[in-house]
């Protein structure tokens, strides 16, 4: 009777199972509509984007880097339009392949290989990055009939920074190079997406945010192969500023010319505004090398220069100022009372101090007469300030002399320029651990010693004795132009207090002692004075660079090169209202009568029979 009873229970169990099989479809099927229904309508925008990013790419594109040009308008850097080989890493399936193919087409060079691997771990790998720079017309042509054999690699045109002056301008403007690591430690690295250079040196680097603009981008639809098909949009980028230095391109090539290649430097300054006119370091060298990446060879021919062309010499170049130093310091004792303008000191062919032995000897053996601070000024007596600075010791002398600027670093708006050394006894206890000695003031005197200068602070200082004791900070940076908007933004120049003296009319006496240098048959520079159409006030200076003693009249062909002495010479121009204020070095160049005087005369000629105008204040908008 029950033996169907096992086969009623097994349809009842299946039914169970088929309703749990349906049950759990029905959820599935749901889940499934559901996350279509999401998918669909509510993370439609979102997927949508995500889909059209396959094709849409937003590029960075640079700015253009503002010009610089000279007080008068002259060009002192450009941009020029030339053809770069781009790379775009993520778009090429294999680099290494590619690099080395490209190699024989286009000619690249172990530098530009470098250049490319460094500048690739700076950039994105969706970023394009220069590979060959200055392609030429041969190069174009290659790759061109070849291009589809590269995907990831293309040809762009863009402008490429070019300084016109070449040398004559590489001290001041200085050069941009590929952008490093440590570049974009100091700015924002965002702005540099699409740019490989930067400012290194001199207003390239001290203006980099002025000259660089912002950056600015360019939606483009590209294909399966990175190809870009079409731009969808553009944020248009913001150019850099133009600059207008004071700096003169005529006075420029009057230095370098007069320089005639020897190791030195030039610096000239307009007194009532601190605006540098012209600032010269030679040997220079050519900053166009720098540009795209200067190779090996010729970085190490340069660095390895004897006359170490790399070098700064105006910003950091040390110097021992010799007797140019002494007007200053005969204006230090007028201060203290120790001379008056008409008193007299006898000045012999030596001197030594009370109880020691050592004799310290005049440049002339034959000296021996009473004298003026005039007369010791226009002969360049040493004996007079070896009495004058051991009168008024090396407390004084240092405080006054650091009034006018030496041993501090010079505020100006260039980067690398040194202080100097402005000695006094507690430097000397810091810096050598040992006491000051009596005799170590007796050369400070007459610019020897430990005190050294830069001629970035000699003419510093002259331009502030030829503007009786007002100080006005030095700068090169004289407008800046938007060429967006047209405006015009002039330097206003800064004062940085004045020196007083007890007398006013001791600034007028140390013009007209220096005036006596050049115009008097027995000063130490008169024979750069025939055919001067104009007054001119100055000072000669000669410092040894060796303890060796030689004297002054020994045949200069007879002294080794480098055991000669530093030329120096300081000038200003023309005495009432002095326009131009000029410091001169020429290293190893024996006399700085024979040697520096001549170089000034030829670069103050230059300002005063030029038909150069001061730069007027433009309206600010």
């Amino acid at each position: 009777m029950n033996r169907f009873t096992p086969f009623g229970h097994d349809q009842r169990h299946f039914r169970r199972r088929l309703a749990l099989i349906a049950v759990i479809a029905a959820l599935l099927g749901g889940a499934l509509v559901a996350r279509m229904v999401w998918l669909q309508l509510i993370e439609s925008s979102h997927y949508t984007a995500l889909a059209r990013g396959n094709r849409i790419r937003v590029l960075p594109v640079a700015p253009t880097r503002g010009l610089i040009y000279d007080r008068n308008g002259a060009v002192l850097a450009e941009n020029v339009p030339t053809y770069e080989l781009v790379v775009t890493p993520d778009q090429v399936p294999d680099l290494k392949s590619t690099l080395k193919r490209l190699a024989p087409l286009v000619g690249l060079s172990s530098e530009d290989l470098d250049n490319f691997k460094h500048l690739r771990k700076l950039k994105k790998p969706f970023q394009p990055i220069p590979l060959k720079t200055d392609l030429d017309q041969t190069q174009l042509a290659k790759f061109a009939v070849n291009r589809q054999d590269f995907p990831g690699v293309d040809v762009r045109a863009t402008l490429k920074r070019h300084y016109p002056k070449g040398t004559d301008a590489a001290a001041v403007v200085g050069y941009v190079g590929l952008l490093s690591a440590h570049d974009l430690q100091r700015l924002n690295p965002d702005e540099y997406r699409a740019s490989a250079h930067v400012g290194k040196t001199g207003v390239e680097w001290q203006y980099e945010k002025l000259l660089h603009g912002r950056i600015g981008y360019r939606q483009v639809e590209v294909n399966a192969n990175g190809r870009i098909l079409r731009t969808v949009s553009t944020t248009p980028p913001v150019p850099g500023k133009n600059l207008y230095l004071t700096i003169d391109d005529r006075l420029q090539k009057a230095a370098y010319k007069a320089l005639k290649n020897q190791p030195g430097a030039v610096v000239a300054i307009q007194p009532d505004t601190g605006a540098i006119l012209c600032l010269v370091s030679s040997p220079g060298y050519n900053p166009n090398l720098f540009v795209n990446g200067i190779s090996n060879k010729q970085y190490h021919a340069l660095l390895n220069q004897a006359e170490h062309p790399l070098v700064d010499r105006a910003l950091r170049g040390r110097y021992a100022p010799g007797s140019t130093i002494k007007p200053f310091i005969g204006l230090a004792a007028l201060k203290r009372g120790i001379i008056t303008p008409t008193s007299t000191i006898f000045a012999g062919p030596t001197f030594t101090l009370p109880n020691y032995s050592h004799v310290y000897h005049n440049w002339n053996p034959y000296q021996h007469s009473d004298e003026t601070l005039t007369q010791a000024i226009t002969e360049s007596t040493d004996t007079f300030f070896y009495k004058v600075a051991h009168e008024l010791g090396i407390i004084h002398i240092h405080r006054f002399l650091k009034r006018f600027g030496f041993g501090t670093r010079p505020p100006i708006d260039l980067p690398g320029a040194l202080a100097g050394i402005n000695p006094s006894p507690a430097w000397k206890m810091r810096t050598r651990g040992k006491p000051w000695y009596p005799g170590e003031t007796i050369n400070i005197g007459i610019g020897q010693g430990y005190f050294q200068v830069t001629p970035l602070q000699l003419a510093w200082a002259t331009a502030t004795l030829a503007n009786h004791g007002k100080r006005m900070r030095p700068h090169v940076l004289a407008a800046t132009t938007d060429p967006a908007t047209g405006t015009h933004t002039v330097t206003v120049p800064q004062s940085m207090g004045q020196i007083k003296l007890p007398e006013k009319n001791y600034w007028n006496y140390m013009l007209h002692a220096m005036h006596e240098v050049i115009v008097n048959p027995k000063g130490t520079a008169h024979r750069i004075a025939k055919g001067l159409t104009y007054q001119m006030a100055g000072k000669t200076g000669t410092a040894q660079v060796t303890s060796v003693y030689h004297s002054d009249f020994a045949p200069e062909q007879n002294i080794p090169w480098k055991l000669r002495d530093n030329a120096l010479f300081i000038a200003l121009a023309p005495i009432k209202h002095p326009s131009i204020a000029v410091a001169v070095v020429v290293e190893h160049g024996g006399g700085g009568a024979s040697a520096a005087a001549p170089i000034a005369r030829k670069v103050i000629d230059a300002w005063m029979h030029g038909d150069d105008k001061p730069l007027k204040p433009v309206a600010t908008k």
